[in-house]
């Protein structure tokens, strides 16, 4: 009876099997008969059989193919993902040092508009002071005749 070609593969390894030296001979005649045994099964396996094994193992290829490419496809996501989240950490950083610096600058019209006060009041004390001495310099100047 002739194999498929794709019985091929097993059968050589099967028959590479037959004869293989072993550390006893019990060992290597069970080994040869097993060996036997999967030839004789496999060319005796009628041809419908054979092709929804061919079919099955066809089929199982395709899904674990399909699985890496979606498993290569997931690990580039997320290595995206990770770009982004690093993109976004440099964004915030920046944020923080921005936020930061507006709150200084906050902080330093505060005190700027605090001094400003402090110096409006000398100002206005002084004005009022300044005010009090030109009344008292009318009120001589005006006992002075002309």
């Amino acid at each position: 009876m002739s194999r498929p070609d794709d019985l091929e593969s097993p059968v050589a390894i099967a028959r590479t099997l037959i004869g293989y030296p072993s550390v006893t001979p019990d060992v290597g005649d069970a080994l040869n008969d097993r060996a036997r045994a999967v030839i004789d099964r496999i060319e005796t396996m009628p041809q419908a059989v054979i092709g929804k094994i061919n079919d099955i193992v066809t089929n199982m290829a395709s899904a674990i193919e399909e699985q890496a490419v979606t498993t290569r496809e997931i690990s580039d996501n997320v290595a995206q993902a990770a770009s982004g989240v690093k993109e976004v950490n440099g964004s915030v950083n920046q944020s923080s040092t921005v936020a930061g610096e507006v709150t200084r600058d906050i902080a330093g019209v505060s005190q700027a508009a605090t001094d400003i006060r402090e110096g409006s009041r000398q100002v206005s004390g002084q004005a009022r002071e300044l005010s009090g001495l030109a009344d008292t310099l009318n009120r001589i100047v005006s006992r002075f005749k002309v």
